[in-house]
C-alpha cells in the first residue's frame, strides 16, 4: 500500500533514442524537400516541352509550394486549395500592378487588410505567406524570354505564371 507521501510510479514512455530521432527528423526534412522542388521540376518540364526553351521563371513554383505547405499545416486541405486559387488568380494581376507604385501599394494594402480580416477566424496563420510571395511578383517579377525582361501585358507570359503559382501551391496541397 502507498502513502500519501510517495509519488506515483511515472506512466510516461520512455523518450526514444536520439539516432532514431535524428533519422526520423531527416527523413521528413528530405520529404519535405522533395515536395517543395517537385513543382519547380514539374514546371520547368511542362514549360520546355511546351515553349521549346528553358525558362528560369518556372522554378518560382517553389514559393508557392512554401504557402501551400503552411496552409495546409495551418488550415487543412480546403484552406491549401483556397490558397493555390488565390495565388493562381493573384499573380499575373500583381505583375500588372508592379508596372506603376501606386498600383503595386493598392495591391499590397488590399492584401494586408484580407490578412487582418482572416485574423477574426484565426486564418491568418496560413495565410499569411500570401501577400509575402505576390510582393516578389510586384516588385521584380520574374523574367521570360531570352532578353531577360518583362512585358507586364503580354498575356502569354501573365497565364504561363499563373500556371506556375497554381500548380507550385497545389502539389503539395494534394501531397
Amino acid at each position: 500500500m502507498t502513502s500519501i507521501m510517495e509519488a506515483p510510479a511515472s506512466s510516461a514512455p520512455p523518450a526514444p533514442p536520439w539516432p532514431k530521432v535524428l533519422l526520423r527528423r531527416t527523413l521528413l526534412a528530405l520529404g519535405l524537400l522533395l515536395v517543395l522542388l517537385a513543382p519547380s521540376a514539374i514546371m520547368l518540364a511542362v514549360v520546355t516541352a511546351v515553349t521549346g526553351h528553358t525558362e528560369p521563371a518556372a522554378t518560382w513554383a517553389a514559393m508557392p509550394a512554401i504557402a501551400g505547405i503552411a496552409a495546409v499545416a495551418a488550415g487543412g486541405v480546403e484552406l491549401g486549395v483556397t490558397v493555390a486559387i488565390v495565388l493562381a488568380l493573384l499573380a499575373p494581376l500583381s505583375i500588372v500592378a508592379g508596372a506603376t507604385p501606386i498600383t503595386g501599394a493598392a495591391l499590397m494594402t488590399l492584401m494586408c487588410l484580407m490578412i487582418g480580416r482572416l485574423s477574426r477566424f484565426g486564418l491568418h496563420r496560413a495565410t499569411m505567406l500570401v501577400p509575402i510571395f505576390i510582393a516578389w511578383t510586384i516588385i521584380d517579377p520574374p523574367f521570360w524570354g531570352v532578353h531577360q525582361t518583362v512585358d507586364r501585358t503580354d498575356t502569354t507570359y501573365l497565364t504561363w505564371m499563373s500556371a506556375i503559382f497554381f500548380v507550385g501551391a497545389i502539389f503539395p496541397v494534394l501531397v
